[in-house]
C-alpha cells in the first residue's frame, strides 16, 4: 500500500465515519471525530500492509526455482469476498496467497499456459483497479491490483515466452 493509497483510504473512512458520527452527536463532534478515526485507520493501514509481518505471512516457496517476475498486494473475489493477500507472477504460474484476516483463507495456483485471457475488470462498474484472468477451462478469476495495466502486460508477456 502506498502512502496515496493509504491517504485516500483514510478519507473515505474518515467521510463515511463524519457521516455516521454526525447522526450520533451533532456535525462539529461528528466530523472531528470522523476526522480522527479516518487519520488513525489510515495510518495503521499503511503500516499493517507495510510490515515485515504482512510480507513473512504472504510469501510463497517456489519450489521450482523460478523468480518472481511481479509481485504486489491484491484482493482475490471469492464467493462475494474480496479476499486480501498477495499476487505473485512467475515464468510458469500466477498465484494469490491469502492473509490471515480473511474468512476464506488459501492459495490459489494457475498455470500460465492454462490462462486463456487477462483483461482489465472495473470493480462495481466504475473503479479502474481490477485485472479479470480467464482459463482454457472457462473459468474466470478476479482480482483487484496496483498498477494493473503493468499486471496485465507482464501476464501477456509470459504467456508469450512460455513454451
Amino acid at each position: 500500500m502506498t502512502k496515496r493509497s493509504a491517504l485516500v483510504s483514510g478519507v473515505i473512512f474518515a467521510a463515511l465515519m463524519a457521516v455516521f458520527y454526525s447522526f450520533q452527536y451533532g456535525l462539529l463532534r461528528g466530523v472531528l471525530e470522523g476526522a480522527a478515526v479516518g487519520l488513525v485507520y489510515g495510518i495503521a493501514m499503511y503500516f499493517v500492509i507495510n510490515s515485515g509481518w504482512f510480507k513473512k505471512k504472504t510469501a510463497i516457496v517456489n519450489d521450482n526455482g523460478e523468480p518472481v517476475v511481479m509481485d504486489g498486494g491484491a484482493n482475490h473475489f471469492l464467493n462475494g469476498e474480496a479476499v486480501g493477500g498477495k499476487l505473485y507472477l512467475t515464468h510458469d504460474q500466477l498465484r494469490f496467497k491469502s492473509h490471515k484476516f480473511n474468512i476464506q483463507n488459501h492459495e490459489l495456483l494457475m498455470n500460465v499456459h492454462d490462462i486463456k485471457q487477462v483483461g482489465f475488470y472495473n470493480i462495481a462498474g466504475i473503479i479502474r483497479n481490477g485485472i479479470q484472468v480467464t482459463m482454457n477451462t472457462g473459468k474466470t478469476e478476479k482480482f483487484v491490483v496496483n498498477k494493473r495495466e503493468q499486471w496485465v502486460s507482464e501476464i501477456e508477456k509470459v504467456k508469450t515466452t512460455t513454451p
